[in-house]
């Protein structure tokens, strides 16, 4: 077996990027939620696997502070249309407050090319100071050949 063919390494590389990275089914369940994405959100992972984005657990708004979420994000585009989608939006931290966040989702494809679900990045945009007082880096990695190439259901098991 490859080293990347292991399901854990797999695990372990998203778990490592600072930038938040969650992994969703069609219906927009929450299957991996990684280290990144709880350092910038404030959610831990058992708090938010296995819910969806109707649970209001993961509230982002546009900058009119309207929420954008199950029907008009980049998310549900790459679930319904397959496409690429980017957006500058607020994400609201465990906390209470508004994060301003770069958003960028991706199909999750079967060997089929059937679309299973979606991966959406997201991170502070630099010279933003988020809550822990440190910069983060503007472009996340990209995360549209893992789309291709990582199974969602590598990621399916519990936290």
């Amino acid at each position: 077996m490859q080293p990347f063919d292991d399901p854990e390494v797999c695990r372990a590389v998203l778990d490592s990027l600072s930038v938040g990275v969650y992994l969703v089914d069609r219906d927009q369940k929450i299957l991996f939620w990684n280290a990144g994405a709880e350092r910038i959100s404030g959610f831990l992972r058992h708090e938010v696997v296995g819910r969806t984005c109707r649970d209001e657990i993961l509230v982002r708004t546009n900058e009119h502070a309207c929420v954008v979420c199950a029907t008009n994000s980049p998310l549900s585009a790459a679930i319904e249309n397959g496409q690429h989608g980017e957006a500058h939006l607020y994400l609201h931290h465990r906390s209470g407050h508004r994060i301003p966040v770069l958003v960028r989702a991706v199909p999750i494809r079967d060997s089929s090319g059937a679309i299973i679900g979606a991966a959406e990045s997201f991170d502070v945009p630099h010279g933003v100071i988020s809550n822990d007082r440190r910069e983060h880096p503007t472009v996340p990695p990209s995360i549209s050949t893992l789309s291709r190439t990582w199974p969602i259901r590598l990621f399916a098991r519990s936290n």
